[in-house]
């Protein structure tokens, strides 16, 4: 029984290429040394900077970040990686070699050597920028929905008519300065008691 599961082992072995795993994984890969300097980086980052691994290799991790991440890197990523052997979900702008911005999301995981003390820090970089524009289209939409909604109560504002608005819940969430003005009311007491004692 333990030879054919030593044997089902081997085999499974002989059909994992490691190294072409790590080369072409749909996230970026690159290890550090206790310094930051990159030891190793694989295929899909070099790709998505567009560099030669020759170029990269020996260089600071830190020198590819915005300015404002090269300082957050130094004095957060590096500490925290040192303390607690881990670093997850921490975004990054990454600059290109034709200085074009791209947004990732770092995870970090320390290799400690034989005395507990840092050998590489091996990093997951995942590319984040659709979510990146997503969260600011989302943002652009939210305040242009905001310009919107001042604009129309502006003009409520100014017509003779009562207006006002409620929820599907029924409670009001905006009224006109003419409901004001009529129910003698500073546009907070807008409950539906206050409301209802007005009806008659």
């Amino acid at each position: 029984m333990d030879m054919q599961a030593g044997e089902q082992h081997e085999f499974l072995t002989s059909l994992i290429d490691v190294a072409e795993l790590y080369d072409s994984a749909p996230c970026g890969y690159c290890s550090l040394s206790p310094s930051g300097t990159i030891i190793r980086i694989n295929r899909t980052l070099l790709n998505w900077l567009q560099y030669d691994e020759q170029e990269l290799l020996g260089q600071k991790f830190s020198l590819l970040l915005s300015k404002g991440g090269q300082m957050h890197f130094e004095m957060f990523f590096m500490p925290m990686a040192s303390v607690k052997n881990a670093v997850k979900e921490l975004s990054y702008e990454i600059v290109r070699k034709d200085g074009s911005i791209m947004t990732v999301l770092l995870n970090a995981s320390v290799r400690l050597d034989d005395k507990g003390k840092v050998a590489a820090i091996n990093n997951v970089l995942t590319d984040n920028s659709e979510r990146t524009q997503y969260e600011k289209d989302l943002m652009q939409a939210k305040r242009q929905a905001e310009s919107e909604k001042k604009r129309l109560q502006f003009m409520a504002d100014l017509v003779p008519e009562i207006i006002w608005t409620a929820t599907a819940k029924g409670n009001l969430d905006y009224v006109n300065a003419r409901f004001c003005q009529y129910f003698d009311c500073d546009g907070w007491q807008t409950r539906s008691s206050f409301i209802l004692s007005k009806v008659h």
